[in-house]
């Protein structure tokens, strides 16, 4: 079986002394206490880079101790094999369910040999610009967080799901998924970041707050109806109505029954509708990936819910009136 990301290697050795150039590009600053034999197995790193956020593998053939500098990005890990620990500012905890790093600490690893582990990396200044669209207000001061070695929050299990499945789909080849899909599944992934890990914030993105006016609903759903084919992002929500994402989320549940982004997703399956039936050329995954989805099955799961038909069979229908009219 294949390693996750295979098709973007960083490195492929059986000896560890190799992987310290690789884990200085990814890490700087860093220190690596390696404690390998000519018995030790080969080790492989992969780097997948998305637009704020990235996905690396490890797998790792010796027993590796590590200790990070500056950092200018926050590490949200997941264990798949092995065992190792977590040093985070003095204080240890296993590191077996994944890790969590981040900017301004004193941070070490220590991996047993056949340590294996998917990772998340999410650049310090977009989680900044997306937590402060959330709340409403730049941060004043840096993101901290409490190590968790239970990460039993929900958010954090999503987001444990949604880093294995991307991983997976990168795997076999990033041209399938569309950009607009890869930009609004980085928010998914930073917005459960920031909720699932406790942090000095944390009283901000859960406490009460105020429902937004209709008015600012509005103009949100204005802005989705004039963007639906670019990604949509809470910075730009949080923009275009004047209010923090939290308040707006809050007020369309309110005032509407749903989501901004199931508002989104039935903008999207109008204008899917209108291809399928109006042009017998394209395919269902043309249209599927022009209106932002990058799940074939969600989009002919979401388009039967709406339609009561699959695409495919609209798009049949399409070509064969086209056949009698020609």
């Amino acid at each position: 079986m294949r390693p996750l990301l295979d098709n973007f290697p960083l490195a492929r050795t059986a000896d560890p002394e190799q992987l310290r150039p690789t884990y200085a590009t990814l890490f700087q600053d860093s220190i690596f206490d390696i404690d390998a034999d000519r018995n030790s197995a080969a080790s492989c790193i992969n780097y997948c880079p998305l637009q704020y956020t990235g996905l690396l593998y490890g797998n790792f053939g010796a027993a590796i101790r590590a200790s990070f500098g500056e950092m200018q990005f926050y590490v949200q890990g997941t264990t798949i094999r092995g065992t190792g620990e977590q040093l985070t500012n003095g204080k240890t905890t296993s590191a077996d369910v994944g890790g969590l790093l981040f900017p301004h600490a004193d941070l070490g690893l220590h991996f047993g040999a056949g340590f294996e582990y998917l990772a998340l990396n999410i650049e310090a200044e977009a989680l900044a610009r997306k937590l402060g669209a959330i709340i409403g207000a730049s941060p004043e001061r840096q993101i901290e967080f409490e190590v968790d070695p239970e990460f039993s929050n929900p958010a954090i299990l999503m987001l444990r799901r949604l880093i294995a499945s991307l991983a997976v789909r990168m795997s076999s080849d990033r041209k399938e998924m569309p950009v607009v899909a890869l930009v609004e599944t980085e928010q998914v992934l930073m917005a459960c970041f920031l909720f699932g890990n406790r942090n000095n914030y944390s009283h901000l993105l859960n406490g009460r707050l105020r429902i937004a006016a209709p008015r600012q609903v509005k103009k949100a759903e204005e802005y989705i109806e004039e963007s639906w084919d670019q990604p949509l992002t809470v910075e730009a929500l949080a923009a275009v109505s004047g209010t923090s994402a939290r308040s707006l989320f809050l007020a369309f549940k309110h005032h509407r029954g749903y989501s901004p982004m199931a508002f989104l997703r039935q903008v999207r399956l109008r204008r899917a509708w209108l291809l399928l039936n109006g042009d017998p050329g394209v395919s269902v995954t043309d249209v599927a990936y022009a209106c932002g989805f990058g799940n074939l099955g969600h989009f002919a799961k979401y388009f039967r819910t709406k339609y009561g038909e699959a695409p495919s069979e609209v798009l049949c229908r399409t070509r064969s009136r086209q056949k009698r009219q020609g």
